[in-house]
């Protein structure tokens, strides 16, 4: 039999302090004295940073048998502990719930209680448009209508039957397509994110002109439409189309105001929703929407329907900070953007603030270059130092090549004009071919500004440095340089 006991450790790991609660209650509301073993074995695996059975084993000080036991009935008693705290949760769960008590009533032949819990059923399954469970359902009333043929309204029992059937297949067809073609848009931008392409699988575009797909997007069915328009959104953030992605993102909160049960089914779907339509906004430049946004988005982890998510609260904390930092250097809010690194920086430095590698690399750059812009070099500088530490070979090449740059303005700005020339040549060597006019530009006229000979030799180089870009129209054909390290608001606020 395969082991399983990295799967056991994920699972402990992966509980929510609630399920932990609900696991206690279950594991020791039979016992008044010494916990059982598989209790014990949990107690230990939740307490590893890392998992290794050798310890594990050691500590319950069982044989290797015995302990294969352990694991097993712990793996179990954790998955009825899941199933026992979530049952009561999930309107998913409640509906199955009567399914199986109605198929029980009619083992029994107790035909007419059994008709009794199946409307309450499909009360339940068409409230909350659980079309998971509408074949289970279907069945029954099948079940339920082979022993009532003698009765006088079984032909008209069977005609309605039979039209829920046929709409039953439909919806289930049409969610069909809306669910491959979401998961194909989706593969396709994970594949343009990786730099892979798009050769493989059928055209995003020509799925979308399928008259299903059309025919889905106004589906009665709300998960349904929740995956047309994922599709569609998606489609359109891919296009750089940032207006029509925030339309299919914002009817898709429309469809979760609508139903809220929807949230507390789907809490994951609604955070993504709510992040992408986030992004919008920075995209539309709709700053105060995103202001707000971002505090609604902050206060997501004290709902209800959020707090089972695993790591809502850095995840949110993660994200939000990000797009704070980005849209206050976007808005050219660099004393704002200074104010942030002064509360984040310290919690960097001790990595109390966990992040993704990407993520935390692109806020220290984006905290660096607001510090450095709002004339703090000095703080600057320990940014792009803790950036540059931290930075790992042949990733995130071209926030490095940048990273590199605003080194050099830093050094500029604090007058560590012995030290630049060695940077300088250190930059020359290692940075061939990026932005090749704009670095071009940039290695010509910082030594100048280096050697000049006072102010007024600096602000006339600085002036021919900003001529030299418009001239050469970079601002457009390189605008990308510009937007990371943002040249022309320096040359505006010198502060030398």
């Amino acid at each position: 039999m395969k082991s399983i006991q990295p799967d056991l450790y994920q699972l402990v790991h992966a509980l929510t302090p609630a399920e932990q609660r609900t696991f206690h209650h279950i594991a020791l509301r039979h016992t008044s004295q010494r916990p059982m073993g598989y209790f014990e074995l949990y107690e230990i695996l939740r307490k590893q940073d890392r998992f290794d059975e050798a310890a594990a084993r050691e500590a319950t000080g069982l044989k290797k048998p015995h302990f294969a036991v352990i694991k097993r009935q712990l793996y179990e008693q954790l998955m009825q502990a899941l199933s026992y705290h979530h049952r009561q949760d999930h309107d998913l769960e409640k509906g199955r719930r009567l399914l199986q008590q109605t198929r029980i009533l009619l083992e029994k032949d107790l035909v007419g209680q059994a008709e009794k819990r199946l409307r309450k059923a499909r009360k339940l399954i068409e409230a909350h448009q659980l079309t998971a469970l509408q074949t289970e359902c279907l069945l029954l009333r099948k079940a339920i209508l082979e022993k009532r043929l003698n009765q006088p309204a079984a032909r008209q029992t069977l005609n309605a039957l039979q039209k829920d059937w046929n709409s039953a297949v439909t919806a289930l067809n049409l969610a069909g397509e809306a669910a491959i073609v979401s998961l194909e848009v989706a593969l396709q931008h994970l594949q343009k994110i990786r730099a892979q392409g798009s050769q493989e699988g059928h055209s995003p575009i020509a799925a979308m002109d399928r008259p299903a797909f059309r025919e889905a997007l106004q589906a009665p069915q709300w998960t349904t439409q929740l995956d047309a328009r994922r599709a569609l959104s998606t489609y359109h953030f891919m296009n750089a189309e940032p207006a029509a992605a925030f339309a299919q993102n914002e009817a898709l909160l429309q469809l979760f105001r609508e139903a809220p049960f929807l949230t507390e089914r789907y809490p994951a779907r609604y955070l993504t929703v709510f992040q992408n339509l986030l992004i919008d906004h920075f995209q539309l430049q709709n700053w105060a929407e995103l202001e707000e946004g971002l505090q609604q988005l902050r206060q997501l982890p004290q709902q209800k329907a959020f707090k089972r998510l695993q790591g809502i609260t850095p995840r949110i904390e993660e994200r939000s900070t990000l797009l704070e930092a980005n849209m206050l250097v976007a808005r050219k809010a660099y004393a704002r953007g200074r104010q942030l690194a002064e509360d984040l920086l310290p919690r960097l430095q001790r990595q109390a603030l966990r992040l993704s590698y990407p993520n935390q690399q692109s806020l220290l750059y984006l905290l660096a270059l607001c510090q450095w812009l709002d004339g703090a070099a000095d703080a600057a500088q320990s940014a792009i130092n803790l950036f540059l530490d931290r930075y790992r070979k042949k990733t995130l090449e071209e926030l490095y090549h940048f990273a590199r740059l605003l080194q050099l303005m830093i050094h500029f700005d604090l007058q560590h004009f012995e030290l630049l020339p060695y940077l300088l040549q250190s930059f020359r060597r290692s940075h061939t071919g990026f932005y090749p006019e704009s670095t071009g530009l940039f290695l010509q006229y910082l030594p100048q500004l280096l050697n000049a000979a006072g102010p007024r030799e600096r602000l006339q180089t600085r002036n021919e440095w900003r001529s030299a870009i418009v001239h050469a129209g970079l601002e457009d054909r390189e605008s990308r340089f510009y937007e990371y390290l943002d040249l022309f608001y320096w040359m505006d606020n010198p502060v030398h």
